[in-house]
C-alpha cells in the first residue's frame, strides 16, 4: 500500500516523518492556498529520504509556476486540486515528465473521466462507499484517510481489488 503524507507545514517535521517510511511527503507550495508552507530553503527538503517522493500541492498555480516550483524544490510529483486543475494542465505537466496526482471531491467526481490517462494517480476526498464502488477507471486511487467514511474502511478488502492503492493522510502539526 502507498502511504502519502499531506499538508506538512513545518519544515522541521520532515526529520520526524522519516520514521514513517512514507512513499510521498506533500507540502503545499501554492501561495494562494490556506495551507501554504511559505518560502522555504530547498535544502531543508534534503532530509527527506531518497526513496520518499517529494510532492508539491497546488490549487491556483499555472503550468509555468508549477514547473518552476517543481524544479526549485526538486519535486518528483505534484498534487493538483480545485477546479483550476484542468485536464489540459495535467497533460502539460505530464508531458514535462512530472508525476501528476489529481484530487477529487464528491462535487468534482462527475468530471473524473476527463482526467483518465492524464494523471498517474487520483485522490478521493470525502467519498462515500457508493461513489468509490462506481469508479471503473484504470488510474490508481489513494483514499484520503482523514476524510473517509468509516464504512469505506470496512470494505477496503473488496475495494482493494479495484484500483485503490493506498492512503493520503493529512498531517496535523
Amino acid at each position: 500500500m502507498i502511504l502519502k503524507i499531506s499538508n506538512v507545514r513545518n519544515p522541521f517535521t520532515f526529520e520526524q516523518l522519516k520514521t514513517m517510511e512514507a512513499n510521498y511527503i506533500t507540502i503545499n507550495l501554492d501561495q494562494l492556498s490556506g495551507n501554504y508552507i511559505g518560502e522555504i530553503d530547498p535544502a531543508i527538503l534534503s532530509v527527506i529520504p531518497a526513496q520518499t517522493m517529494r510532492c508539491g500541492r497546488f490549487a491556483t498555480a499555472n503550468t509555468m509556476q508549477i514547473i518552476s516550483t517543481a524544479g526549485k524544490y526538486n519535486l518528483d510529483a505534484v498534487e493538483l486540486f480545485s477546479d483550476s486543475a484542468t485536464p489540459k494542465l495535467c497533460e502539460q505537466l505530464s508531458s514535462e515528465g512530472i508525476e501528476v496526482i489529481r484530487t477529487f471531491t464528491p462535487q468534482q467526481f462527475h468530471t473524473i473521466d476527463k482526467f483518465e490517462g492524464l494523471c498517474n494517480k487520483f485522490i478521493f476526498q470525502t467519498f462515500i462507499e457508493e461513489q468509490i464502488k462506481i469508479y471503473n477507471g484504470n488510474t490508481p486511487v489513494l483514499l484520503s484517510v482523514s476524510q473517509i467514511e468509516a464504512n469505506c474502511i470496512e470494505d477496503m478488502g473488496v475495494l482493494g481489488e479495484k484500483t485503490i492503492v493506498g492512503y493520503d493522510i493529512n498531517f496535523n502539526e
